[in-house]
């Protein structure tokens, strides 16, 4: 039975147990919002849509993507879409805010180009692959 009054200790084992999950389900929440965050779910589509486009493009060609709703999602993250894209090193970076971006591998040696244009009410990002 247990005496009133007296103070309780709580065993150190349990207070590591406790701060341990909290870790744990901290990181899994925040792993799960950025990975569900939109700009993040789009940076890495386009990175590898734009990368497979690349490997199976020609010498001599030019690839044209419809990036308008790109535009708008870097607009509300007062973000350049000028300073979207990035060819090096055989990988393209996509960036629409100012955290690090989705970069992925092309496995082709082209020399790639790209110029965004604003025809109409679209904009569109114009790949050349030489």
């Amino acid at each position: 039975m247990r005496e009133i009054g007296k103070k309780g200790n709580i065993p150190l084992e349990e207070v590591i147990f406790v701060l341990l999950n909290l870790m744990f389900f901290s990181m899994l929440f925040l792993f799960v919002y950025n990975t569900s965050h939109e700009v993040f779910l789009f940076e890495k589509l386009y990175s590898k849509e734009i990368a497979l486009a690349i490997d199976s493009a020609k010498p001599n060609t030019q690839i044209n993507i419809d990036i308008t709703e790109l535009n708008k999602i870097a607009k509300e993250n007062d973000f350049d879409i000028s300073n979207s894209f990035v060819f090096k090193d055989n990988q393209v970076n996509v960036q629409l805010s100012n955290d690090k971006g989705y970069s992925y591998n092309y496995l082709s040696s082209y020399q790639v180009d790209s110029v965004i244009s604003f025809p109409e009410d679209k904009v569109v990002l114009n790949i050349k692959i030489k």
